[in-house]
């Protein structure tokens, strides 16, 4: 069966713990069995999927059939065919099932109940109607436990910028913490958490205020962290409840986010006792920061005592910071002092932002001249050093008339001279740009004259 072109890969990463950790010698045989009949039946999965998935499905005993699954396909099918009113009517009729179920193993659809809460979020935006898509994206967001966390990031994507673009960044906000409170602590979520959770504040607060004093409530117990005063969403609270309730216990993942939720963060550090992975989340959480996270991270992987399961890496501060701090130079607002005293942002901070982000010019120029000023002895214009922050630095340097722009810039045009798919046209146009406005025209005219040799967009060069 094909992909269709806009749907995501869904899989069972190995950092979640739907299939448990430990060697379950009965579970592996049973999906090894599964593959060796999937390999077999090719042919006939070809000819009709679904019935080669039950015949499949028949050989893992253990598992027995799965409800979840066929719903799934049952909304891949409608999907592809365009019935779209038939994919939110099937998906709408099994939500119980897809609402208790966890993560489940299955040869198609590895997360099928995520695979059908996809299709139904798509089939929703396909019917044009807004409201029951913003309707529709927000239940699967607080009524599908393995959806609330980073499995989901999908889904908040999509909510977050619905409810912004009608109006609603207070209301967004409470999406976003919910997010960067379940996301699993891994350097790539919280990335994209916390990228999200920034970007939401920033439609809050065009100030960047509200971004700048969660930066600065990170490991000062002093600050007070602007998240702790927004609410979580009224439905996951239910949720959290009733599933608990219930006697949820399906899927570890999700029984902690709905501990979490339900601010049960010590029986939540239990149920996660089993993993370090998940009790720094539940720090994470209990924080609405990475500091003592990082810290529990760092003494398990120094000491190998406390906490049971694998090591860990900490996550860089700067991972968490630079959406906030990058944020507030895109929107050209300048840094207050407090900030840079308080010791938030390092030199680390601005190597990462150099290396990991995206700004006009004067935003490169500013994150460049933090740099030299706060954080002298600037680093040396060597191949060791980025090419990236080579430019940047250079570029700085061209802006205020420095010498120090020359060596800078030729150490990116030597590297990216002989360096096959590079171009050297940025360079080559600062250091043109340099010449200019030193007053040196003749080498000006020269540099200008190579641009050309590299690039037909040649508007931006000028008459000397």
């Amino acid at each position: 069966m094909k992909r269709h072109a806009n749907e995501p890969h869904f899989t069972i990463s190995p950092r979640h713990p739907e299939l448990p950790r430990q060697r379950d010698k009965g579970l592996f045989l049973s999906v090894l069995l599964a593959a060796t009949v999937l390999f077999v039946a090719t042919d006939e999965c070809s000819a009709s999927p679904r019935l080669a998935a039950s015949r499949i499905q028949a050989q893992v005993t253990d598992r027995g059939t799965s409800p979840v699954l066929e719903i799934a396909q049952d909304a891949r099918g409608f999907y592809t065919r365009g019935e779209y009113s038939q994919v939110v009517s099937r998906v709408e009729q099994g939500w119980p099932v897809l609402a208790h179920a966890g993560p489940e193993w299955a040869p198609y659809v590895a997360n099928p109940n995520m695979g059908a809460a996809f299709y139904y979020v798509q089939a929703l935006d396909k019917l044009g109607n807004r409201a029951a898509l913003v309707a529709g994206t927000r239940r699967v967001l607080t009524e599908l436990p393995t959806a609330m966390d980073d499995r989901g990031d999908w889904a908040y994507a999509k909510l977050c910028d619905l409810l912004a673009a009608d109006g609603h960044p207070e209301e967004a906000l409470r999406f976003a913490k919910q997010r960067f409170l379940l996301c699993s602590y891994e350097k790539g979520t919280i990335d994209r958490s916390a990228r999200m959770l920034a970007k939401v504040m920033g439609a809050v607060d065009s100030s960047q205020g509200l971004a700048l004093r969660f930066v600065q409530a990170q490991g000062d117990s002093k600050s007070v962290n602007p998240l702790k005063s927004v609410k979580l969403p009224d439905e996951s609270l239910a949720t959290a409840t009733r599933l608990l309730t219930d006697g949820y216990k399906t899927d570890l993942h999700g029984r902690v986010s709905l501990q979490l939720l339900d601010e049960s963060s010590e029986e939540a550090a239990v149920t996660a006792s089993g993993s370090l992975r998940e009790a720094c989340r539940c720090l994470k959480a209990r924080d609405l920061g990475i500091t003592s996270a990082n810290t529990a991270a760092a003494d398990r992987s120094k000491t190998g005592a406390g906490t049971s399961g694998a090591a860990v890496d900490p996550v860089a501060p700067e991972v968490l910071s630079a959406p906030f701090v990058g944020g507030c130079i895109a929107a050209e607002r300048s840094l207050p002092d407090e900030v840079w005293t308080g010791g938030k942002l390092t030199a680390d901070l601005l190597y990462y932002l150099m290396d990991h982000w995206w700004f006009r010019q004067a935003g490169r120029l500013e994150v460049a001249r933090e740099l030299v000023q706060r954080f002298p002895p600037v680093p040396e214009p060597e191949p060791k050093t980025s090419s990236k922050l080579r430019l940047w630095l250079g570029d700085y340097f061209r802006s205020i008339n420095d010498p120090r722009a020359v060596p800078y810039l030729e150490s990116v045009l030597a590297e990216t001279k002989s360096a096959s798919g590079k171009e050297p046209a940025p360079a080559l146009l600062l250091l043109g740009q340099y010449y200019e406005q030193t007053k040196n025209f003749q080498k000006a005219a020269e540099t200008f004259a190579s641009v050309e040799k590299y690039t037909s967009h040649t508007d931006f060069i000028p008459d000397l």
